[in-house]
């Protein structure tokens, strides 16, 4: 949810123990008619979280697991929807829109459908 955090959109409700109760972001949830968002500061923090999140992509060890790819697909989805220049996910030059391309095709059936 860094992306929804990075653009003021993440509503967090704390227990009274200091623990996250839950948390929901307004945009990706579509809970608000016109949310307006912190985009200035958005963009450094998804820029470095976008890299940080293609060298996962990249690596084996990611390749080779399931649960985290299924995770990493649902958090790119947040980024296409916080982040507004959307070159990271051009399919034919961005290493994560290729990944998206392939997961398309994956035996998983949970990341087929979160990379729909």
């Amino acid at each position: 949810m860094i992306p929804c955090a990075a653009s003021d959109s993440l509503e967090v409700v704390w227990d009274d123990d200091n623990t996250i109760k839950y948390s929901k972001c307004q945009l990706c949830e579509r809970t608000a008619d016109s949310v307006t968002g912190n985009t200035t500061g958005a963009h450094s923090v998804s820029d470095d979280a976008i890299l940080i999140l293609s060298k996962l992509v990249g690596s084996q060890r990611f390749q080779e697991s399931r649960r985290p790819r299924v995770l990493a697909m649902i958090a790119l989805k947040r980024f296409t929807v916080h982040f507004t220049n959307h070159e990271f996910m051009d399919f034919n030059k961005s290493s994560l829109g290729q990944w998206c391309l392939q997961s398309l095709h994956s035996s998983i059936r949970e990341l087929r459908i979160a990379a729909g």
